[in-house]
């Protein structure tokens, strides 16, 4: 509100206050009404008479303590869980908190005023009074357990009658026989533990005063003058009998203002002028301070009209090959007109072309002429050689946790550690970053269907690609900067006294979590726990923000067991609705994250969330496992999302594995495994695996989903639910997805039950593209809702290959209109639903795929497969599921996985002996073919083989 053109524009100042803490005063609200929005607590759900008193005692100190609110607002009406985030449990039954709320919300309304009261007593006691209608209520919150009899006098005004209105453990919000008055006074009996309304009307008078004594005079005014026009003043708050009503500000001895907090802002000064600024204070019954001592200011020598603001950077294109070019653009705002500098060198006119060798970030920076104000803004485009990929059976690099971070200060006085991911790594390979040798950390071991191994930056690293290089070759190139920055550890044998240093690590993450400044990184190292709540409810509340090229990182230590949250609990990880917004630039990776949120992010920007494993077998309401609302720039890579909502006693439909919501757009998700119900359950889980659904928000856009390994989900496996492909691609391709749509319907509503579903509101013209997907076993369930797609807006289906069984359809009956030749679809492989293969596609393949054990879940082909070689050319699309460069033979192969790559990824299969599942898990054999749920071989797989072998109709699951 130190803003005057801001503050002009704003009525309300509003506050949440999910810390469960007194709200206190707002120094800085310019005089506007507070309110307090929302609030709730996530504990389990409490109807009791004692949880409605502690609730009266915060709607008494919101309304009567520092923060004077005029509006109290609960979060929700009814829960869709079972806390205590509604006023009635999930079934409407009303908990005590709603009719204690009633006892103030029923009563105080609209033009009311709180009134003065004299309270010596432990009663807590407020009054509120309209003074056109002279209506009047007294509320009484008695928190005793015993009764306790009280005396009221009216002054000013006086009243007939006053009618009770009582909430306790035996009424709710109950009223009670009505109560005379004699001269302005009476009497009443509050019973134990109770909130008492007490209504009335005056008969006679207003509320007047007999106020004689002024404020105190203001003390501590101060001014600084922010610009050429405007001077800001502060003064600590004067204190009264009765109240301080509010202050004048005078300017060389003449009244220029007034305030009701202790802050002013003078504006429409000269420049480089002095001006004597005091101010004194009021009460309500006119009383009046001496002035305060007098300051002098002087305002700045540039008028500055208004701050530099970037109102777009673009690319002609985000992904070049072989040499082509790009033309940047942009329109910037601002007066007087700033300088412009991409990457820190100056630019002119609204337009640049670049040919970057690599993928480069250009950040776009405008400052005004005094470099009192800037905005910057970002735009990365991907670059590749003309063969972007390794050659075939050399190295293949799909992504890495941490894309930037120092060379120096971390163990041994090396850089930051960098996990890679990707496939065909090898053994013993060497790594350079930036042409500069790196420290081989962890050699490359089987991660999910592909493979990882970290290194750490030496002191030749530089800025660059970072490269793997074996006998076969030297993979592609993943950029990464090396700039300055903080790297702290996290050890159970610290101390949270401790510098951080890996010699003297911290013993906690919410110490490093607060202590992290923009550009640091923590690594958290084996056996660190936190699983006590930290704030919000959640076992981390991470309320900061970073800058572009200066991420905060918190990372599990090179081959750690790092854990945030538990089974039992609400929330892990939370990133809260307060404080700075956006909450930009984390790095979250290799994490192993618990709750029935295992991660809640609202409002982030520019996130990479990489390389965690996420579980949540409690999970109910309408939330995810990882879950998103109002965020953007999000790249969600190589997690592990599994057991979501399976022993929650209910089937949910709100309760999804990723739930990207409301305005949740440019999002990345790639290389992800989710699994919401390994085990088959009928009666417990969440509904799809992967949602896009904007609640009260735009259709979606910018979304890629590509290179994921889905199954086993009750509703849909992938559903873009609210997406709008006219401002903006959204696609998915390279993911296998299979044993989605199974059912049975969730206990809260019947859902889709599909493998891939694509649906929107905004009359998209422009085709969402679903390409060079395995889809195999969707819709099971087997309603007009179940099916292997469904599209309700324009949908290019091309190069998929879907196989289904004989009771299943191709397309979902009720979602279809939005596949039409028009939308160009083509060269899929339909084969085993019912009836033919969809006419809104061309050129489509019937027979069987051939499979190599797609009831094993092995949907690799085999070598006779019509798939192979059969599909169209894709731009961009260089490599499939594995990393198999594409195309392999003469045109790509339909589908997620390429045929005839040297080094064939291995991939799990419950089609093996019993006895090799045991060697693996043994060790007598490597840990390959038995790794069925991509977290090593345990018994757990042996159970599923064994399984399988005595009914491989029934697919490759255990409980059977």
């Amino acid at each position: 509100m130190t803003d005057s053109a801001v503050a002009s524009q704003v009525d309300i100042w509003a506050s949440h206050n999910y810390d469960n803490g007194n709200l206190t005063a707002v120094s800085n609200a310019g005089g506007k009404s507070i309110w307090e929005t929302e609030v709730s607590t996530f504990d389990s759900f409490d109807p009791s008479i004692s949880n409605g008193l502690n609730w009266a005692a915060r709607i008494h100190q919101a309304l009567t303590g520092p923060a004077q609110v005029s509006g109290w607002h609960y979060w929700w009406l009814i829960s869709n869980n079972s806390d205590n985030e509604g006023l009635t449990d999930s079934s409407g039954n009303p908990a005590k908190r709603m009719y204690v709320l009633g006892n103030y919300s029923k009563f105080i309304r609209p033009g009311f005023y709180r009134i003065g009261i004299t309270n010596t007593g432990s009663i807590l006691v407020s009054a509120y009074k309209d003074p056109s209608t002279g209506n009047f209520v007294i509320v009484a919150v008695n928190q005793s357990s015993s009764s306790s009899s009280q005396s009221f006098a009216l002054n000013g005004f006086s009243a007939a009658t006053v009618t009770p209105w009582i909430t306790s453990s035996t009424l709710s919000l109950a009223q009670q026989t009505a109560v005379s008055l004699n001269s302005g006074t009476f009497s009443y009996t509050l019973p134990a533990s109770s909130v008492v309304s007490l209504v009335g009307q005056s008969t006679s008078g207003a509320v007047t005063t007999t106020d004689t004594m002024p404020p105190s005079i203001p003390t501590g005014l101060a001014a600084s003058a922010v610009s050429a026009s405007q001077i800001n003043l502060s003064w600590t708050v004067s204190t009264d009998d009765v109240g301080v009503a509010g202050y004048r500000v005078y300017r060389n001895g003449s009244q220029v203002g007034a305030a009701t907090g202790t802050t002013y802002d003078d504006t429409g000064l000269a420049a480089s002028t002095t001006y004597s600024y005091t101010v004194s204070a009021y009460d309500a019954a006119g009383n009046n301070s001496a002035q305060s001592s007098a300051v002098l200011a002087t305002t700045n020598g540039t008028v500055i009209t208004s701050a530099p603001v970037i109102t777009s950077f673009t690319s002609s294109s985000s992904l070049l090959t072989g040499g082509q070019s790009a033309t940047l653009s942009w329109a910037v705002t601002g007066s007087p007109a700033p300088t412009l500098t991409i990457n820190g060198t100056a630019v002119t006119g609204s337009s640049m072309t670049v040919s970057p060798a690599q993928t480069t970030t250009y950040t776009l920076t405008a400052t005004n002429s005094a470099g009192s104000t800037s905005s910057q803004t970002t735009v990365t485009v991907s670059a590749t050689t003309s063969s972007s990929t390794a050659a075939s059976g050399a190295p293949v690099l799909f992504f890495s946790d941490l894309d930037s971070g120092p060379k120096t200060g971390g163990e041994n006085n090396n850089g930051v550690y960098v996990t890679l991911y990707g496939n065909f790594l090898g053994s013993n390979p060497t790594v350079t970053v930036g042409g500069g040798q790196a420290v081989i950390k962890l050699q490359p071991s089987t991660y999910l269907w592909y493979e990882k191994m970290t290194i750490q930056l030496g002191p030749n690293a530089q800025t660059g690609n970072i490269v793997v290089t074996n006998s076969t070759g030297s993979s592609n190139g993943l950029p990464f900067s090396v700039r300055s920055g903080n790297i702290y550890f996290v050890s159970t044998s610290g101390s949270d006294s401790n510098n951080g240093a890996f010699a003297t690590p911290w013993l906690t993450i919410p110490k490093a979590n607060n202590a992290m400044a923009p550009g640091d990184t923590t690594y958290i190292e084996n056996g660190v726990v936190q699983n006590t709540v930290d704030n919000y409810s959640c076992d981390l509340a991470m309320s900061g923000t970073s800058t572009a090229g200066n991420p905060i990182a918190l990372v599990a230590y090179p081959g750690a067991t790092a854990t945030i949250g538990a089974t039992t609990q609400m929330c892990a990880l939370r990133n809260p609705q307060v404080g700075v917004t956006p909450k930009a630039y984390y790095t979250i990776a290799g994490l192993t994250l618990r709750g029935s949120n295992a991660m809640d992010l609202w409002n982030a920007d520019h996130w990479r969330i990489v390389g965690n494993d996420l579980s949540c077998p409690n999970g109910s309401g309408q939330s995810a496992c990882l879950h998103t609302d109002t965020s953007t720039y999000l790249y969600v890579y190589g997690n592990n999302v599994h057991d979501v909502g399976d022993t929650a006693g209910v089937i949910d439909k709100y309760y999804h594995g990723v739930y990207f919501t409301t305005n949740s757009n440019h999002i990345w998700l790639g290389w992800n495994q989710v699994v919401n119900n390994p085990n088959g359950s009928t009666t417990s889980g969440g509904c799809r695996a992967v949602q896009f659904y904007s609640t009260g928000g735009n259709d979606q856009y910018d979304l890629h989903v590509h290179d994921n390994l889905i199954h086993d989900a009750i509703c849909d496996g992938i559903n873009f639910s609210t997406t709008n492909p006219n401002a903006g691609t959204v696609e998915a391709y390279n993911n296998v997805v299979y044993h989605t749509g199974t059912g049975p319907d969730p206990g809260d509503g019947s859902s889709n039950y599909t493998c891939i579903y694509v649906n929107g509101y905004s009359n998209s013209t422009v085709p969402a593209q679903i390409y060079n997907n395995t889809l195999y076993d969707c819709g099971s369930r087997g309603t007009s809702a179940s099916g292997a797609i469904a599209a309700g807006i324009p949908t290019n289906f091309s190069n998929n290959l879907i196989q289904q069984t004989a009771s299943e359809n191709y397309i979902q009956p009720d979602t279809n209109s939005g596949c039409t030749a028009s939308s160009g679809g083509t060269h899929n492989i339909w084969y085993g639903g019912i009836g033919s293969a969809p006419s809104c596609t061309s050129s489509n393949i019937t027979s069987n795929p051939l499979l190599a054990s797609p009831a094993g879940g092995n949907l690799t082909l085999q070598s006779a497969s019509p798939a192979i070689d059969a599909g169209v050319a894709k731009s961009g699309l260089l490599t499939d599921f594995n990393g198999t460069p594409r195309p392999q033979g003469t045109a790509i192969d339909i589908g997620a996985f390429e045929y005839g790559q040297g080094s064939t990824q291995v991939v799990p299969t419950c089609n093996i002996t019993v006895q090799s599942a045991m060697n693996q898990v043994l060790g007598i054999e490597p840990c390959t073919t038995a790794n069925l749920a991509y977290d090593n071989c345990t018994v757990v797989d042996v159970q599923r083989v064994i399984n399988y072998q005595i009914s491989p109709t029934n697919g490759c699951k255990i409980g059977q």
